[in-house]
This record gives structure tokens, C-alpha cells and sequence, in this order.
């Protein structure tokens, strides 16, 4: 997902600034608060958790210190296809 995709999709820049401000805000705060999100390790792999933002939906992992993103998805798709 990109800004200029959002954009053309909903006809307005000031969406698409908002949906990415508000995602982006959200990786903050899974690197403050790593282990807030769901844990999915059955369905995503060990270690696996995700976390909810409006429509969409952050697959993440934590390691040591670190928070890795592994995919931002709209909550319509079929999630467990996208892991297998």
C-alpha cells in the first residue's frame, strides 16, 4: 500500500495522509509495546502477532529488541493464504 495508491483510490489526499500517519504511528508504538498485538504463532509462523489499525492489519514478530513488520494487510484478505 502506498500513499499515492490510497489517494487515487479514495479521491483525496487528505485520506491518504491520515491512513499513513496512522499506521506509521502505530510502529512506534509496537516498538514501545511490542507485545500488545495478538499472538499468532499457529497461524503465521512462531513468534508471530498482529495488531489491528481501522481496516488493516499489522503481521508482525519480535526479536530481542527489535519489532519487524512483516506485512500490512486490509483486514478483507484472506490472511492465512498470504503465510502459506
Amino acid at each position: 500500500m502506498t500513499w499515492l495508491y490510497v489517494a487515487r483510490e479514495s479521491a483525496s489526499m487528505d485520506v491518504a495522509t491520515r491512513l499513513i500517519d496512522s499506521i506509521t504511528g502505530r510502529f512506534s508504538f509496537l516498538a514501545a509495546f511490542p507485545y500488545v498485538g495478538r499472538a499468532r504463532d499457529g497461524d503465521f509462523g512462531s513468534g508471530s502477532r498482529s495488531f489491528v489499525v481501522g481496516e488493516h492489519i499489522i503481521v508482525y514478530c519480535v526479536e530481542r529488541a527489535d519489532v519487524l513488520v512483516l506485512r500490512l494487510v486490509h483486514g478483507r484478505r484472506d490472511l492465512e493464504a498470504l503465510f502459506d
